[in-house]
């Protein structure tokens, strides 16, 4: 699903506000559906979620704010 020719990057955001596993899918569903992420995997116990993006163009802020748009708050991790 690559689009660039730049390796996927691989971001970790650290999430506020999930409280079952239905959370943590619905943030998968919710950045699986943005052009640009090739996946999504989050992990509700460690209150994270990893994120590859196959697009060059879209920014870390891009994630973010999807998951703040499903009530959630998200922070990127170093």
């Amino acid at each position: 699903m690559r689009r660039s020719g730049r390796p996927a990057e691989r971001i970790e955001f650290e999430i506020e506000g999930m409280h079952c596993s239905s959370c943590g899918m619905l943030i998968d569903e919710a950045l699986e559906e943005i052009e640009g992420v090739a996946s999504s995997r989050t992990h509700v116990r460690r209150r994270r979620t990893v994120v590859v993006l196959s697009d060059e163009a879209l920014s870390p802020g891009r994630v973010e704010q999807a998951i703040a748009d499903l009530g959630y708050g998200a922070r990127s991790l170093p």
